[in-house]
């Protein structure tokens, strides 16, 4: 068996972008739950869409 590469990480930083630009060191928590509710959100409510 090969070794596995995520594409999408494999990706990342050449031909794609970060998903999420908030990262700051003071309000790192608070932005991570927020993202975190943000993104249950939509998968909860658009993914039919």
């Amino acid at each position: 068996m090969g070794q596995k590469v995520h594409p999408y990480g494999f990706r990342l930083g050449v031909s794609k972008d970060w998903k999420a630009r908030w990262i700051n060191e003071r309000n790192y928590k608070e932005y991570l739950l927020e993202d975190l509710k943000i993104r249950d959100f939509l998968k909860k409510n658009y993914m039919a869409a």
